[in-house]
């Protein structure tokens, strides 16, 4: 297991504490749970139709 070892005896500096991203909107959130969402049927159909394959070429 690797150990890293980080030098905290420096300051942060100030300019990257302002770095702040724009909220989303709710159009971006919907596009991206939409997304998630055909990606995870995704996921999931493949491993079924793959089931099916096998099963209707060994029967």
């Amino acid at each position: 297991m690797a150990v890293r070892l980080f030098d905290h005896s420096e300051p942060q500096p100030a300019r990257l504490a302002a770095l702040a991203g724009a909220p989303r909107s709710r159009r971006d959130l919907r596009r991206a749970r939409q997304r998630w969402m055909a990606a995870g049927a995704l996921g999931l159909s493949i491993p079924f139709v793959a089931a099916v394959i096998v099963l209707g070429v060994t029967h």
